[in-house]
């Protein structure tokens, strides 16, 4: 799909995408968790229009980004789950954690580990 564009077909960036990708996929999912009236790493919550247009955004171009080693089907679903993992991590340890200058980085690096854990065949 990608690969009549020079610098997305350089197979030496797949990490560097597949990185972005999924840093994409969690910022998309936590905007959606802080327009939640339960979320607790904000004093109010943000507004719901603002949230999901960041989501949709964030969630197409993580797919975008993944199309670029695997087929479309496969990269949606893929990004599907990073969403769906980063909405659980948040869930389970933001109410531990309620400073968000905690809680944001930890995730991420714990979401990041996992998807690296796998090598090539995870993420």
């Amino acid at each position: 799909m990608f690969s009549s564009i020079p610098i997305l077909a350089d197979a030496s960036l797949f990490p560097i995408l597949k990185i972005i990708a999924f840093q994409l996929g969690m910022i998309a999912a936590l905007g959606a968790y802080l327009s939640s009236k339960q979320q607790v790493l904000l004093p109010k919550a943000i507004s719901k229009s603002l949230a999901w247009g960041q989501f949709s955004v964030n969630f197409l171009l993580s797919a975008l980004l993944l199309c670029t080693q695997y087929h479309p089907l496969a990269a949606a679903i893929v990004t599907l789950v990073i969403v769906m993992l980063s909405w659980v991590v948040l869930a389970i340890c933001a109410p531990y954690a309620p400073d968000w200058r905690v809680i944001v980085p930890a995730y991420s690096a714990v979401l990041l580990a996992t998807a690296l854990m796998g090598g090539a065949h995870v993420g």
